[in-house]
C-alpha cells in the first residue's frame, strides 16, 4: 500500500504525486515492494551520497529527496515518517 500526496518539483515547478509506504525508512536501499508507482525508483542522491528509493518527477525526471519530503515543514510527509502503516488517508 502507497499513501499519495500531492508536491511541487523542486527542480520544474510542477505539481507531481508523490508518495510514502508501511515501513519507509529515510534514504534505504530497500525495494519498497510490489505496485510501487514507476515515479518510486532507486536513484542516486549526491546529498545522501549513495542510491536510495526515492520519488522522482514524472516530468523532469528529478530526484524528489526524502529529506525535502519528510524534514522539511512544507514537505508532503512532514512529521509521518514511520507513520504510514498508521494513516488510512490516500492510500492505493
Amino acid at each position: 500500500m502507497f499513501i499519495e500526496r500531492q508536491a511541487d518539483c523542486w527542480k520544474c515547478g510542477r505539481g507531481i504525486n508523490v508518495y510514502t509506504w508501511p515501513g519507509h525508512e529515510m534514504w534505504a536501499n530497500t525495494c519498497p515492494g510490489e505496485g510501487r508507482p514507476a515515479t518510486v525508483r532507486l536513484m542516486h542522491s549526491g546529498t545522501a551520497e549513495g542510491e536510495y528509493w526515492a520519488n522522482s518527477c514524472s516530468y523532469c525526471g528529478a530526484i524528489q529527496g526524502d529529506w525535502f519530503l519528510y524534514m522539511e515543514p512544507d514537505g508532503a510527509f512532514f512529521g509521518m515518517e514511520g507513520e504510514a502503516e498508521e494513516s488510512s488517508q490516500g492510500i492505493l
